[in-house]
């Protein structure tokens, strides 16, 4: 079974990211690293930073419900900030 190419509005996948200004490099590794943790009410806020680009680190939060481990998993929200 032969699979056909991605199509986004009529366009294969690379002539789409090409009109889009790609090809775009690959994505480097997050390094995230965790700046602290606070007790909200209702809900954890964790301070974190992680890399878009080597040597650029951006700002952002998780805001993880209360209750959540790796036995009890549950969506989370992120907050970045450029």
């Amino acid at each position: 079974m032969s699979s056909s190419p991605v199509r986004i509005r009529g366009l294969t996948l690379d002539r789409y990211l090409s009109c889009l200004g790609g090809p775009f490099p690959d994505s480097p590794p997050l390094a995230p690293r965790s700046l602290g943790t606070r007790d909200m009410q209702g809900f954890t806020l964790e301070s974190v930073s992680y890399e878009s680009e080597p040597g650029e680190r951006i700002p952002a939060f998780f805001l993880i419900p209360p209750g959540v481990g790796p036995s009890h998993p549950a969506p989370g929200i992120l907050l970045c900030f450029m």
